[in-house]
């Protein structure tokens, strides 16, 4: 069962490539002119940082604001090294949904969960920004899939089971 279009939709407000340098990859300076990796620009895009700024580049611990034409869409909380998104953090988008956990490069990488305003969510391990090892998958209308995750599909086996009881999956 393919997940892509949910997550991909979702994402994109601050999706990241997987490769980056500084020949290949756009950048953003916040108000104090610190740097933030920015491989999707907008149209009358700002951002702010409230962080430290370590040789030009957003780095530590701090809240980041993306706006577009003044008003705000994606934030991020959390974790910035070298003007990425790199450890623990949180992201919060403008149509509601959220992902709470680890982050590679400013991709979902690790373990964490995804929750859209429809009611179903992703909880487990993600890989380059896509659920990608163990985890389960919750539908809008309440079908639960656990197992083995490849590149945002679920891969079931004999052994896995497609719908739990709700008093046995993760929360």
């Amino acid at each position: 069962m393919k997940l892509l279009a949910p997550i991909a939709g979702l994402l994109m407000a601050f999706a990241i490539a997987t490769a980056h340098s500084a020949d290949d990859t756009a950048w953003i300076e916040d108000q104090n002119g610190c740097k933030i990796a920015n491989p999707h620009p907008q149209p009358k895009e700002t951002v702010t940082w409230s962080g430290a700024c370590v040789d030009g580049l957003a780095s530590g611990e701090g809240s980041m604001q993306w706006f577009e034409g003044g008003r705000p869409t994606a934030r991020y909380e959390g974790a910035l090294e070298a003007g990425w998104a790199n450890g623990k953090g949180s992201l919060n988008l403008p149509n509601g949904a959220k992902y709470v956990g680890d982050w590679q490069n400013s991709r979902e990488h690790g373990q964490g969960r995804m929750e859209w305003p429809d009611g179903s969510w992703y909880d487990g391990d993600w890989r380059s920004g896509k659920p990608h090892g163990y985890g389960q998958y919750r539908t809008a209308e309440g079908r639960l899939l656990t197992g083995k995750f490849v590149d945002g599909e679920w891969e079931p086996n004999a052994n896995e089971k497609e719908v739990l009881p709700d008093d046995q999956h993760r929360t």
